[in-house]
């Protein structure tokens, strides 16, 4: 997965997770692909059938490669070594170009997933976005998130991954650090131009998530059930004037 892209709509992971752009043969999804970087497919895709009973999952990735679009798979794998390595290889004869794993998997099933990838990027998840620092230390015994992340993180690269999934908020100069091959690639989602009434706990703001580091940005709400004053693919627009005025404080 490329680190730095000079069109900032190529930051743009959009979270396929909407029905509405699967309907007659994903004609809502078709007109927005121009204007973000990458999909990814998760729960609601991966596990969905479409009406004949056939697999939404296969469809919707062979429409992607049709339009030369890249895909991520949000598995957020979560098993034992033998386990995960046969979902990788399944995953790879889908011709994707990465997917997502938790942190907390393990060291070992971390090592296999990354050693079958087959040229595929290997996406580490830290901690939920959806997980707000009163829970995140009741489930780590008294450990915020920023720590969490930074020792989630750090396990990551010391397994050879080096992009990772985290909330933009979680000190990302001082994860850039722990990766001394300099390689660190930081996916953040959670992106909201407002805060919403959702589970989103940990959200930024798309110029403040770039701002603080992220090289690029998992949309999904935003975008598919944007605010009234936008259609989706104003809104996508939008995001990425936004990621604009967040590399320019960057410099880049």
């Amino acid at each position: 997965m490329q680190k730095f892209h000079p069109n900032p709509r190529e930051r743009i992971i959009f979270a396929l997770d909407n029905e509405r752009f699967l309907a007659n043969n994903h004609a809502r999804l078709k007109p927005l692909l121009p204007h973000i970087g990458m999909v990814k497919l998760g729960y609601d895709i991966i596990y969905a059938e479409c009406e004949d009973g056939s697999s939404q999952l296969f469809k919707t990735v062979d429409f992607l490669h049709n339009h030369d679009t890249p895909i991520l798979i949000d598995a957020k794998l979560h098993d034992k070594p033998k386990t995960i390595e046969k979902a990788v290889r399944h995953i790879a004869t889908l011709g994707v170009d990465g997917f997502t794993i938790h942190a907390s998997t393990g060291d070992e099933s971390l090592r296999v997933a990354k050693a079958c990838a087959y040229g595929m990027t290997v996406c580490g998840v830290t901690l939920l976005t959806s997980i707000g620092k009163d829970e995140c230390e009741d489930m780590y015994t008294g450990v915020g998130p920023e720590a969490q992340v930074a020792y989630f993180a750090k396990k990551l690269i010391n397994c050879g991954i080096t992009t990772i999934i985290c909330s933009a908020f979680d000190n990302l100069a001082a994860l850039r650090k722990i990766d001394k091959t300099k390689q660190l690639t930081i996916l953040t989602p959670g992106i909201r131009l407002e805060r919403r009434n959702d589970d989103q706990a940990r959200w930024a703001h798309p110029k403040a998530a770039i701002r603080a580091g992220a090289d690029k940005l998992i949309v999904g709400s935003e975008i598919h059930t944007p605010a009234p004053e936008f259609c989706y693919i104003d809104a996508a627009k939008n995001i990425a004037s936004e990621i604009e005025k967040g590399l320019k404080i960057r410099g880049m």
